[in-house]
């Protein structure tokens, strides 16, 4: 599924009547690579969908627009989010202008809410803007999203398995899942932050991280029932 086409992306029947949760891919990904998590938050009784976006030739706001667009069209009566790194920035910026009276939660999976020293290293290099695309270069520019003061419930899952470029390159330097820090997940306002031992990259394919998410989504917090 993309943005442009019928928002359906099947992983398994689909119930229209469930909770749907759009599901926002990183920088540089196609979106097949989220596959297995959609899976698992069908498993859990969510309908989810795949946004497709131009990660590097279009800016935020342009991203964020689409984005809402894409949710204004689906018809479950309550409609999540889950955005992977910059797919978390996106849907953040989405939920400050949509007018759309379904929205549920939020969760940011590794998302640099607060700026990439990552990006910003390789911004610095020949051609690296053009590399990292508008929507990254733009979010540095703005020293990151901000504080968040919406009423739309927001949950950060970070990852703190240091293995990845931004890590391999000196980059960081600090706690990190090897591409985005734990410090640049986090953001003022959000309702819960939690740190596991998964990579910017593994995380997609945690099963753990994937119950943490529809947690989430269903209660509004990471915490399991006692």
């Amino acid at each position: 599924m993309d943005q442009s086409g019928s928002p359906r992306d099947a992983v398994d029947a689909h119930d229209m009547s469930a909770p749907a949760v759009v599901v926002a891919h990183g920088l540089w990904l196609p979106g097949g690579e989220t596959w297995l998590l959609r899976r698992r938050l069908a498993q859990q009784g969510f309908e989810p969908y795949l946004f497709r976006y131009q990660t590097v030739a279009e800016g935020l706001e342009h991203n964020a627009a689409q984005l809402d667009k894409f949710a204004a069209r689906l018809d479950n009566p309550v409609v999540h989010f889950v955005g992977y790194s910059l797919g978390g920035v996106i849907s953040v910026l989405m939920l400050r202008r949509t007018k759309n009276p379904r929205i549920g939660r939020l969760v940011c999976m590794g998302s640099p809410l607060s700026g990439s020293a990552a990006a910003r290293m390789l911004e610095g290099l020949p051609g690296g803007k053009r590399l990292m695309g508008r929507s990254i270069v733009e979010l540095n520019k703005r020293a990151g999203v901000g504080r968040w003061e919406g009423d739309v419930e927001i949950g950060v899952v970070a990852g703190n398995l240091p293995f990845g470029g931004g890590r391999l390159m000196g980059a960081l330097g600090v706690a990190s899942d090897g591409t985005v820090a734990i410090s640049e997940t986090k953001m003022d306002g959000i309702k819960a932050h939690i740190v596991r031992h998964v990579s910017h990259t593994s995380m997609m394919f945690s099963a753990l991280v994937a119950d943490d998410v529809g947690r989430f989504l269903s209660t509004g917090s990471f915490e399991a029932e006692a």
